[in-house]
């Protein structure tokens, strides 16, 4: 762990608790812009009807949120060719878009 983040963890903060996951498979921007090249492949977009895409809390990759009831398991690699992150795609299906009533 870099020395400014173990400073950063040790220093006492009433009322915070920090809790480091060491051993992620990928660190916060590599996510960050796996969902974003998501985000702009507007063809993977439309085809799956993607309503969400984020990061996971635990390093372990993107969870995408469709509202197609199911994916085929070409799609899910489409998915993860376009993010970069192979091994590191959770999809949920059948969630369609917020509607306000």
């Amino acid at each position: 762990m870099p020395t400014d983040v173990r400073a950063f963890v040790q220093k006492e903060r009433p009322g915070l608790t920090v809790e480091v996951i060491e051993g992620a498979k990928w660190d916060r921007s590599e996510m960050q812009s796996a969902a974003e090249r998501i985000i702009a492949d507007s063809s993977l977009v439309t085809q799956l009807g993607i309503t969400s895409v984020a990061v996971n809390a635990d390093g372990s990759g993107v969870t995408t949120s469709v509202s197609a009831d199911a994916v085929t398991a070409d799609e899910v690699q489409a998915v993860e060719r376009v993010s970069g992150l192979p091994g590191g795609i959770r999809i949920v299906t059948g969630q369609g878009p917020v509607v306000p009533q």
